[in-house]
């Protein structure tokens, strides 16, 4: 006999919040700096460390000689206040220009760790958590997190397992898109249905939430077919590092795979810059680089991103730490990209960096993308539109070895598509504003009179987002679809009551007045070539009498009592106004 669902569901849930009671980890909280340039980094939070350390990116000893200022930038590379760069182990210099460049190289970033994501750590806090764990408690660490792997990659996660559960909050555990966090966040939907990315604790991170990916060369020609098909819904591309240098070697290949399947995307640049004039230049080169890729501006559902981290190259020293620097190189590089036309443009970083070397304001408006690998970001997001890198270690089928995985969505539910419209001299404009979506698309216009109870067409499929609408004063549904012109994939619809109107084509005034030969009618409007007719109605008859056409009219009525009417179209005869008045003889 089966159990039945409610006990099946407790033991489901029962099973999901001991594997992630496993890996739930406490938050350090952040200590903001003045903004000054301090020296160091922010204290970087313990599920970062947790994560690092189990997924084996810390080492196992720091030599003596690395004092507690310098900074990690990976397993086997730190860097001191003083711009050395050495060798963790034994406390040498490193001199390998493929890991650390030299002053004519700027090494690709991502060389020194083999194409993973490290998040720069101070050797202090490194050390302080390594005190804290012992090699066994690493080692359950890590087994502990391929559980947890293992479990959100099976069925327990998938659609359906969890309909109807709720989180402590009442956050619907729905299917993920992509992998859920291995610390505990999790895909869900928010209350108005939309899917939704959480917190480790519940609290919403974002709704209308879709699962991103930020890929480079690494991971190596991507069957973007079969991505799509597991929960890809976008990508963030990396363009290249630093100015004057190549474009990533995978960067145009997942640009026109992008393009071709309907994936929405967006760009980043990985800086090198140390100052202001650098920073320009990085933006002058970005700019060269979409356009030799054929990026343009309407291309991208998503910002172009200015990578900001803490680096370190041989011989050039190592990223500024001062805020005010920071600054004024992002400055520079918005301002070259949007003086080309790029004006979706956004900052990434880590916490423990955002809360230090990048501690403005400004720099933190600018930011809507964020790494941080725990339960939590850690980063109180300005803006409503944000976006979590909280995986660097997700595997997707159609992409070889790890990838980044992304929860980009808002805080606050925003309305994706829209209706707005024009009115003109004799019809209405009506248009579609469409957001996070690609270029490439289609529109369809319809509209059903609900006086009449028919379906008739605006546009058929066409790229404009704008149709003009004519047709005859009534009571109608406007409805639009919008669609990926290349996958045929809907992207929204709306549909919305209107009172239409033609134009502002308007009656401006009506006369009824006797005269020797009888009472003259008269009509005008704020239209030269609106048409005219002006109709008397018996009411002891209850029939209409007459029907005049023109501006004036002279009508011999009898004693009685009359309705005047008098009736305005548009120069091509649809009804735009009318008027009504008791006329008594």
């Amino acid at each position: 006999m089966s159990k039945p669902k409610a006990t099946r569901n407790a033991c489901i849930m029962s099973i999901l919040l001991g594997l992630l009671a496993m890996v739930m980890v406490p938050e350090a909280a952040f200590a903001e700096s003045s903004g000054e340039d301090s020296g160091q980094l922010t204290r970087t939070d313990s599920g970062t460390l947790d994560s690092l350390q189990a997924e084996g990116k810390l080492p196992d000893t720091i030599n003596p000689s690395i004092p507690d200022d310098a900074t990690l930038i990976s397993k086997d590379i730190a860097v001191t206040r003083a711009g050395e760069i050495k060798d963790v182990k034994t406390g040498a210099e490193v001199w390998d220009t493929r890991s650390v460049g030299s002053a004519e190289v700027q090494p690709d970033p991502l060389a020194k760790t083999n194409g993973r994501r490290f998040i720069p750590v101070s050797v202090k806090d490194v050390k302080n958590h390594t005190e804290q764990k012992d090699v066994q408690s690493v080692r359950n660490a890590a087994v502990k997190r391929e559980a947890v792997e293992r479990a959100h990659n099976s069925n327990y996660f998938q659609r359906g397992a969890f309909a109807g559960e709720t989180a402590g909050t009442g956050a619907h555990v729905l299917p993920a898109s992509l992998p859920n966090s291995s610390y505990g966040a999790f895909w869900g939907s928010s209350s108005n249905g939309s899917p939704a990315f959480y917190q480790a604790d519940g609290q919403l991170f974002a709704q209308q939430a879709k699962g991103v990916i930020d890929v480079s060369e690494w991971q190596g020609d991507i069957d973007w077919q079969t991505a799509k098909n597991h929960g890809v819904e976008g990508a963030i591309i990396r363009i290249g590092f630093g100015w004057g240098n190549r474009l990533d070697y995978k960067a145009q290949r997942n640009i026109n795979e992008c393009k071709r399947l309907g994936i929405p995307f967006g760009i980043y640049l990985y800086s090198y810059a140390q100052n202001s004039y650098e920073g320009a230049a990085e933006g002058r080169g970005t700019v060269d680089m979409l356009q030799r890729a054929g990026v343009q501006p309407g291309d991208l559902s998503y910002p172009v991103y200015y990578d900001l981290e803490f680096w370190a190259i041989q011989g050039v020293g190592a990223a500024p730490r001062s805020p005010q620097v920071n600054q004024g190189m992002v400055n520079n590089w918005f301002s070259q990209l949007m003086t080309s036309g790029y004006q979706n443009l956004a900052v990434y970083s880590y916490t423990s960096y955002l809360y230090s070397a990048l501690n403005t304001p400004d720099i933190h408006a600018k930011t809507t993308w964020v790494a941080s690998y725990g339960p939590r970001p850690g980063f109180r997001f300005p803006n409503n539109q944000r976006c979590w890198q909280y995986s660097d270690a997700g595997r997707i089928p159609g992409i070889g070895g790890l990838v980044d995985l992304n929860a980009m969505g808002n805080l606050t539910f925003v309305d994706d598509l829209s209706i707005v419209w024009i009115m003109r001299e004799e019809d209405i404009a009506v248009g579609a504003a469409v957001n996070s979506a690609p270029s490439n698309l289609e529109y369809r216009w319809q509209a059903y009179d609900i006086d009449k109870q028919s379906w008739h067409s605006i546009t058929d499929w066409t790229g404009a987002n704008w149709a003009g609408w004519r047709t005859g004063l009534g009571n109608y549904w406007l409805h639009i679809e919008v669609r990926n012109s290349y996958t045929h994939a809907s992207i929204g619809t709306r549909t919305i009551c209107f009172r239409y109107v033609p134009g502002y084509t308007a009656m401006t005034g009506t006369f009824a007045g006797w005269t020797k030969q009888g009472v003259l009618l008269g009509i005008s409007s704020n239209n030269a070539g609106a048409q005219y007719h002006m109709k008397i109605y018996d009411y002891n008859a209850k029939q209409w009498i007459k029907d005049y056409s023109g501006q004036w009219a002279t009508w011999n009525p009898k004693p009685g009592s009359y309705w005047t009417h008098y009736e305005v179209y548009t120069s091509d005869g649809r009804l735009a106004d009318t008027r009504t008045y008791a006329f008594k003889v």
